[in-house]
């Protein structure tokens, strides 16, 4: 029976320290871990640190518990073997009692301060925990709202970038209207020039008309002379005739020496100059029809006199149109030349002007090139750096909920394996409820055998006539014994568990100062790309606005350059 007892006993007690929290405990502690499970690390951590402060409690309570019951048992027991041992003995056991019930007071009042430290500890990390959550989420909604933020104004800078190539385009659009606008100018005055060209091949061919009306009117005097001759040689009466003739010839005469100062005539001279042919001709008919008839030629000479002085007016006439086209034709030739020079030169300035845009356009977008790839390549940079920090960041919140999916699955099998102790436990207690009722109904039995003084009968199944006193003696001794080592052993645990807990709660405090000062190096990395950024935005605005104030004046000069110059040619084109 002792050899039962105590293997009992003492597997009892080794299953008091190893058996694992209760399940109500275990529900308690899973709202918080669900709710902690937005920052997986420190829920881990947390669960870790609930788990271990919890099972050195319940196995203290546990303890005490069993210790109270077998306290109780071995009380009855002392009280009963007294009445039959005597005082010596009951003062032994009373002291010994005595003693063991100060060390169980020593050690309960032990266990109690360790459950306070351990319940304020354990508040302590809750605090803790909460306030480093409450940080991280914090930071996370300042992290995503900085990026949130940047991504904005990425967006803006990058639409004013499109902007503002979209103007630079509209600008070298109107440059390209303004040069095909100098193309068709240039081929307007190519036009007037050739138009020019073609008026002067016609004055030269009116000057050559008019020279050979001059050969042929001179023809025409020295057949004149030589009718006079013979006029003078048949009739003396003629003379009057060969007079008006001569009279005629000298303002014939004098209208080709007008003819020649003028140099120019027109269709309407040459109609005119073939009508004082025809009626020369017609004189001289009538003239040789004169050698015949001599009546017939004075009625022809007062009809020819008559024509002449007709013809003779309209020549003087002729004449005055003549002198007025060829000063008009004077003045349009020096305005044509006047106008030619300056649309030359403005042409040559409009060429130049142009060189001198297509090349500071070309210097422009290579510049613009140069200063925007440094700045692209920076960017992209940054990108990369974003990307590859998301990429990490993505990783590691990959990482953390395999590590969540594991811990789960953990929790899940410790679950299993709670309630499999559960019902070993109950098993357990079962047995030892057992094993208590049957000392109990012998202890029960002994002591009114003592109390009614009757001796203890042999009985072929009674335990006492297997166990002395001493020996019984000597278990209670050796169980005493093996409680009081089982609350050193809880108590060498409780104090290695609260180096560990202080351990971990250094180790906690130094990732927390790491995750700080790396929150905080993030936090003013983040400002300077805002400032460097914000700076750089400014910077390209300022630049892009010069550059188009100096566009639009440069458009504004040749628009109004291309304005004159058409005005110019209208008016030339309306004079012509």
């Amino acid at each position: 029976m002792r050899n039962s007892s105590t293997a009992k006993n003492k597997d009892n007690m080794t299953h008091g320290f190893q058996s694992q929290p209760s399940f109500n405990e275990i529900r308690r502690l899973q709202v918080p871990i669900f709710e902690k499970q937005g920052h997986p690390v420190l829920s881990n951590t947390t669960s870790d640190y609930h788990y271990k402060l919890t099972k050195p409690k319940n196995e203290i309570d546990e303890l005490i518990a069993k210790h109270n019951e077998e306290l109780h048992a071995y009380e009855n027991q002392i009280a009963k073997i007294q009445i039959k041992d005597g005082e010596a003995v009951q003062q032994n056991l009373k002291y010994e009692s005595m003693g063991a019930g100060k060390q169980y007071r020593v050690a309960r009042i032990e266990g109690e301060e360790q459950k306070a430290n351990s319940v304020q500890i354990q508040t302590q990390f809750k605090a803790q925990v909460d306030e480093l959550q409450q940080k991280m989420f914090s930071v996370e909604n300042i992290f995503r709202t900085a990026q949130l933020h940047w991504l904005e104004k990425q967006k803006t800078f990058q639409n004013d970038l499109q902007n503002r190539e979209n103007i630079i385009q509209n600008c070298l659009k109107e440059q390209k209207t303004l040069i095909s606008e100098t193309h068709s100018l240039k081929y307007q005055l190519q036009k007037e020039k050739i138009h020019v060209q073609e008026m002067q091949q016609k004055l030269l061919e009116m000057e050559t008309i008019c020279c050979n009306n001059l050969v042929t009117l001179k023809h025409q005097n020295s057949e004149l002379d030589y009718s006079d001759q013979k006029e003078e040689k048949l009739q003396t009466e003629l003379e009057d005739a060969n007079r008006r003739i001569k009279s005629l010839e000298d303002n014939i005469e004098a209208e080709k020496a007008a003819h020649l100062e003028s140099k120019m005539n027109s269709e309407v001279i040459k109609l005119q100059i073939h009508n004082i042919e025809r009626s020369l001709e017609v004189e001289k008919a009538s003239l040789v029809q004169t050698v015949s008839d001599l009546d017939v030629i004075r009625n022809q000479f007062i009809k020819v006199e008559a024509a002449y002085n007709s013809e003779k007016k309209k020549a003087e006439e002729f004449a005055q149109k003549l002198k007025q086209s060829e000063h008009d034709f004077c003045t349009l030739g020096n305005q044509l030349k006047s106008d030619l020079e300056q649309e030359n030169r403005m042409i040559a300035k409009l060429t130049a002007k142009q060189n001198y845009i297509e090349d500071s356009s070309v210097t422009m977008e290579q510049e613009l090139a140069m200063k925007a790839q440094p700045n692209l390549e920076a960017s992209k940079k940054d990108l990369g750096d974003l990307h590859t920090k998301c990429t990490d960041q993505e990783y590691q919140i990959a990482v953390l909920k395999m590590d969540l999916k594991n811990a789960q699955n953990g929790w899940q099998n410790e679950k299993l394996k709670v309630l499999e102790c559960d019902t070993e436990i109950q098993k357990l207690a079962r047995a030892y409820q057992n094993d208590t009722e049957e000392k109990f109904t012998f202890l029960h039995s002994l002591y009114q055998r003592l109390v009614a003084g009757c001796g203890l009968a042999k009985h072929p199944q009674s335990l006492l006539d297997k166990f002395s006193w001493m020996e019984l003696y000597t278990f209670l001794e050796e169980n005493v014994d093996l409680l009081i080592s089982d609350l050193n052993q809880a108590n060498e645990k409780v104090s290695s568990l609260e180096g560990l807990c202080k351990t971990k709660s250094e180790v906690m405090k130094d990732l927390q100062k790491s995750y700080e000062e790396s929150l905080k190096k993030l936090s003013e990395e983040i400002k300077a790309q805002e400032l460097y950024w914000l700076k750089h935005r400014r910077d390209m605005e300022e630049h892009y606005t010069k550059l188009l104030q100096k566009v639009q004046a440069k458009a504004k000069k040749f628009q109004s350059i291309a304005e004159k110059s058409q005005e110019k040619n209208r008016k030339s084109s309306d004079n012509s």
